[in-house]
């Protein structure tokens, strides 16, 4: 027993076809612009602020190399601009900068997080260490007077001091953490263009695709159903003349086939 496939379920698979064509590139289309909005809210929300941040934090360090230097040799006085702004960085600005970049620090690599925690705690436990035993003994104007206390702590914020020593590596640290962050920002934006060509050429595709598929089925839906009418319809008409066709109708397991059938019947009855 042959299976029946009628007009109406001819029509209903080709409809079903392009449907599901439809939501495949809906589907698809949809993943590639999540996958999109996922390496830009990324690198807008943890890579541009994490280097922002940290550049802030190389200004930091940078200033107070220079204002540690201005507190031995320039500010004799007390709480002069410089004294009080080195200050400032030490209880203020410093901590607040830590609290947002440990914030940010939560999404990077465990090896960035680590390298961090070195850096910050070489800023705290050392270099501002040693800008507060500098500090200290040179907190009153009488103690630059003390030849022995100023010889001690000018050593130390001189060319190759070890307060400056440490600063200049605790820069270079933050650089190369910097730059690792930068790099992966500069990846995931060329993933992001290389994401958007490809979104481009894929849309292209399916386009095409979608057009062909709408060919086929335009094409097996005439060849199956159109010209099989039009078969009919000319038989009726030779036969409204007087002129009976010398072949049967080709026969189909479909509505069009039983015309056909009944037609040859009635031909061969007038035969």
């Amino acid at each position: 027993m042959k299976l029946r496939f009628s007009i109406t379920a001819k029509l209903i698979v080709g409809i079903s076809v392009i449907i599901v064509a439809i939501l495949i590139n809906s589907y698809l289309i949809n993943n590639s612009l999540k996958r999109s909005r996922e390496i830009n809210k990324k690198v807008s929300e943890l890579y541009i602020p994490s280097t922002a941040h940290l550049n802030e934090l190389a200004s930091l360090v940078n200033q107070s190399k220079a204002l540690i230097k201005s507190w031995v040799f320039i500010d004799e006085k007390e709480n002069t601009p410089d004294k009080k702004r080195l200050k400032q960085i030490h209880n203020k600005e410093f901590p607040e900068l830590h609290s947002k970049i440990e914030e940010l620090a939560q999404k990077w690599d465990q090896d960035e997080q680590t390298r961090y925690q070195q850096i910050y705690k070489a800023v705290t436990d050392t270099l501002f260490a040693q800008h507060q035993e500098i500090m200290n003994a040179l907190n009153d104007p009488d103690d630059y007077n003390n030849e022995k206390v100023l010889n001690e702590v000018t050593s130390k914020v001189e060319y190759g001091g070890e307060v400056i020593n440490k600063a200049d590596d605790i820069l270079l640290q933050i650089n190369l953490l910097r730059n690792n962050i930068q790099q992966k920002a500069e990846t995931s934006r060329k993933n992001m263009d290389q994401a958007f060509s490809k979104f481009e050429r894929f849309i292209t595709i399916l386009g095409i695709s979608l057009v062909l598929i709408s060919i086929i089925i335009a094409l097996f839906l005439t060849r199956t159903t159109v010209k099989p009418i039009k078969n009919v319809k000319n038989t009726i008409i030779s036969m409204c003349q007087g002129i009976l066709p010398e072949h049967k109708l080709k026969v189909r397991n479909d509505e069009i086939g039983d015309m056909s059938a009944a037609l040859n019947d009635l031909i061969e009855s007038f035969r």
